[in-house]
């Protein structure tokens, strides 16, 4: 367990090089083995976290995002969709201060990758990854515009491997 937790904190300190300025807000639980490492990841990089309570509207989680000091958000494509029916169809993104939202644990349609871009934060990061193996992939920035519909890069710590066409 220990060799697996060092894994997971390497893989998330070599793909969060760009260290974030200020705290995550995390709503997910600790259980969920992708919210666990980048929350140990935030600690690692000397950032504080938020943990948000378990049970939450998304009105509750958009109204602690404009008026809190979180600079990143760690979710689920759920949570995302949720925040949709909240901020609705714009042309900016409302969570201004947001350095980062990575999603993470179940695929979004490419539609959904571009609006979570381009209505609630700039830098939406699609994270694909595996419990007992963390994180597999990234997709954000200029490969999400130019390819929604990928999973993205594979992260630089990570050996793929095809094995057929299927």
């Amino acid at each position: 367990a220990e060799d697996r937790f060092q894994v997971h904190a390497v893989d998330l300190l070599v793909v969060d090089a760009e260290r974030l300025d200020g705290p995550l807000l995390n709503p997910l639980p600790l259980s969920f083995s992708a919210s666990r490492t980048h929350v140990f990841s935030a600690l690692l990089q000397g950032s504080g976290v938020y943990l948000f309570p378990m049970l939450f509207s998304a009105q509750q989680l958009a109204d602690a995002l404009l008026a809190g000091e979180a600079t990143s958000l760690c979710c689920v494509p759920t949570i995302v969709r949720n925040l949709f029916d909240i901020v609705g169809e714009r042309s900016t993104p409302i969570f201004a201060k947001l350095e980062a939202l990575y999603c993470f644990g179940a695929p979004m349609a490419p539609a959904e990758k571009i609006r979570a871009k381009t209505s609630l934060c700039a830098n939406f990061v699609q994270v694909y990854g595996a419990s007992i193996c963390g994180r597999i992939s990234a997709l954000s920035g200029s490969d999400l515009d130019a390819h929604p519909d990928s999973l993205g890069r594979v992260l630089p710590h990570v050996l793929l491997q095809i094995v057929d066409d299927d």
